[in-house]
């Protein structure tokens, strides 16, 4: 008899709390080697941030933009296009300050 273990996931964000428009460096591993793995902000239905392909042993780094979304805790999803295998880190993003102009006299 044989055992078939499924592969093991993983994905790492850094930082793993960033403003918008800043970049953020992921790397994972557990795909099939060669695979296109696309990364996603919330969910699959939202267009993929980045596109990358995984190496001949499964892994996968590379950079993406915080894209326009509301502050707080949101999921980055990896997904393999061929092999449908998902994992998910948190990344919270957090929000730009600008001051704002003011004009004329205190009542």
């Amino acid at each position: 008899t044989f055992t078939v273990k499924a592969p093991v996931l993983s994905l790492a964000l850094a930082p793993a709390s960033a403003q918008i428009g800043e970049s953020v460096q992921l790397t994972g591993g557990g795909f099939q080697p060669g695979e296109t793995v696309r990364i996603h902000l919330d969910s699959s239905k939202n267009p993929a941030l980045v596109s990358l392909t995984a190496s001949s042993t499964g892994a996968i780094s590379g950079t993406f933009a915080v894209p326009q979304t509301t502050g707080g805790p949101h999921r980055i999803h990896a997904i393999g296009r061929t092999s449908k295998l998902r994992t998910a880190q948190t990344l919270t993003v957090t929000p730009t300050l600008a001051p704002s102009a003011t004009s004329g006299q205190a009542r």
